[in-house]
């Protein structure tokens, strides 16, 4: 059983009114979020017009890469911190990460530096890593003891720090460098944050190391490959376009699709939040409820995107190369086969937690195993068939909302399939009643 759903097992064994402080403290937490995602967005348009397209295809490649490799340098190992009942334990985690994330970072830039990289960049891909390793295991501590607000100015001053940053550099010319940098300047920052305000005991206790990578190794043996997936699905595409088509398409379809499905993604983590406090008590007690549940939130919210989407297709076309520049120009085809994708999007990530609920995550690492090979399949065919920039997108675009749809049908599936689990039990546990009866009858007589 993974971290995540040890989580949701604990929101399960609350009590109402405490359900109704979680969800208030998550939604602070999100605000954060949302706070930071957009002060990304709005300063978009000014970054456009201040770096060109390859500046932000080396930017969203970079970033793809680094996000897996802060998902390795930590071996997942944050993901068990909030499974131990005694806080000392969470905190040996807490510990044991930081030191994994520092170990195998600084053998990672050792070994680039050996090989002759640029020290300017593997220093900046090294904070980056442990900027973002160190960040995602500090904001699962806060979680634990109940520093929601924390979390949330830590990732409201990631955005912000990050955007100010490259803001700066750009006024002084720094290149793309400055670009690349804004997100370790921001990552950093953030989890010194999070880091003197999340009240991590960081030397008085004991750390048993073994101890802790024995009791949850299944983190590091099955996790961490379900979260490569996940991750590497999501940024494969911005890769992908680096190798096939050149950084400048790498960069106009990163800043069309971020300035696209960040709004949206906010909009849809937030209705998440509120989803998983209805559908936590349900997915224990009244499977049928959640399936009605799951129905009403996945068909409402991709009704409520359809006109916007709609609306968007007809305006952003001409829209976009306005507000980012002449350099753009492209965008505005782009974004006419991105925007469709906005409806799957809205109808899967709102219920996306239902398989965590139900304890399915095979599931969802068979999907994301199979998104990750069509989407580097999609780039095979580009290759071979010396298809334009549009028509991948298209592709592309079309494989990202099937494999959307893809999810919410597995989560009816899995409903389904633990409904007649718990009927069979059921039914077994009323076969064995009626025969200890029996049998009490049998002894009366």
């Amino acid at each position: 059983m993974s971290g995540a759903v040890r989580r949701f097992d604990v929101l399960k064994g609350m009590t109402p009114g405490t359900r109704g402080g979680f969800a208030k403290r998550a939604a602070v937490a999100s605000l954060g979020a949302a706070g930071g995602q957009v002060a990304v967005v709005v300063a978009s348009p000014f970054l456009a017009r201040w770096y060109s397209p390859s500046d932000f295809g080396y930017l969203g490649s970079f970033l793809g890469v680094m996000s897996l490799l802060a998902i390795v340098s930590t071996l997942q190992l944050e993901m068990a911190i909030p499974i131990p009942a005694d806080d000392a334990e969470a905190n040996g985690l807490v510990r044991l990460a930081f030191q994994l994330s520092f170990a195998i970072g600084l053998t990672g830039a050792a070994i680039a530096l050996l090989l002759g990289l640029d020290p300017v960049h593997v220093g900046v891909a090294v904070v980056t890593v442990l900027g973002m390793s160190i960040f995602s295991t500090l904001a699962l501590w806060c979680i634990r003891t109940d520093r929601f607000l924390v979390t949330a100015a830590g990732r409201l001053w990631l955005g912000v720090a990050t955007v100010g940053f490259q803001i700066v550099a750009a006024l002084m010319g720094a290149g793309v460098v400055g670009l690349v940098a804004g997100p370790a300047f921001g990552w950093a920052s953030a989890a010194i944050v999070l880091a003197y305000r999340g009240g991590v005991d960081w030397g008085t206790m004991p750390l048993h190391r073994r101890r802790l990578l024995l009791r949850h190794r299944r983190f590091p043996m099955f996790t961490m490959a379900g979260a490569v997936m996940n991750r590497g699905a999501q940024e494969a595409a911005t890769i992908g376009l680096l190798v096939v088509f050149g950084p400048k398409s790498a960069g106009l379809f990163y800043l069309c699709s971020r300035s696209i499905t960040v709004p949206a993604n906010v909009i849809a983590s937030g209705a998440s939040q509120s989803f998983v406090h209805q559908a936590a008590p349900l997915a224990r007690d009244d499977l049928m409820g959640l399936r009605r549940l799951v129905r009403k939130t996945s068909l409402t919210f991709a009704a409520l995107a359809v006109l916007p989407v709609i609306g968007a297709m007809l305006v952003v076309p001409s829209m976009l190369p306005r507000i980012f520049g002449e350099d753009w120009s492209e965008t505005g085809r782009l974004a006419v086969v991105i925007l469709p994708s906005v409806v799957a999007l809205m109808a899967c990530v709102p219920v996306a937690s239902t398989l965590l609920l139900l304890e399915r995550n095979d599931l969802d690492m068979f999907r994301d195993a199979a998104r990750l090979a069509l989407v580097v399949g999609v780039f095979v065919l580009a290759a071979q068939a010396d298809l334009s920039l549009f028509a991948t997108v298209s592709v592309l675009s079309g494989v990202m909302s099937v494999m959307y749809v893809v999810k919410v049908a597995m989560i009816f599936r899995a409903i389904d399939q633990a409904n007649v689990g718990s009927s069979h039990m059921h039914d077994a546990e009323h076969g064995n009643h009626q025969e200890a009866s029996s049998a009490n009858e049998e002894v009366m007589r």
